[in-house]
């Protein structure tokens, strides 16, 4: 149970930790759980960049405005980073506690992810 638990944390390390977390705990079903919900941080902050650079790259295509605008939308996706930080905290320390608790915001979504069923 503890190895569990501390593979469910070292989930939370991005790429290391999924590697780690894919060798040493494929089976559990803890690991897999903190896995799916640390994927989930990870797709939600690419998600952030990706739709960020389409608006301002469509937006700079208005002159001074667009720039004004991707500099503004920037400014929300570092909102969306910092709000992002307190989540995984909570993840790590669920995941250090052994509790199945879905992460605010995005964490009912990272458990539906079709992969490590």
């Amino acid at each position: 149970m503890q190895n569990e638990r501390l593979t469910s944390v070292l989930s939370y390390v991005f790429v290391i930790g999924w590697v780690y977390a894919l060798i040493a705990g494929p089976q559990s079903r803890l690991v897999r759980f903190h896995l799916k919900q640390s994927i989930g941080i990870v797709l939600y902050t690419l998600g952030a960049f990706i739709l960020w650079a389409l608006v301002a790259w469509l937006a700079a295509l208005i002159p001074f405005a667009g720039m004004m605008l991707a500099v503004f939308l920037f400014s929300l996706v570092v909102v969306v980073l910092l709000s992002l930080l307190p989540i995984w905290l909570v993840g790590l320390i669920n995941a250090a506690r052994g509790q199945y608790a879905v992460l605010p915001i995005m964490g009912s979504w990272a458990n539906s992810l079709p992969f490590l069923r």
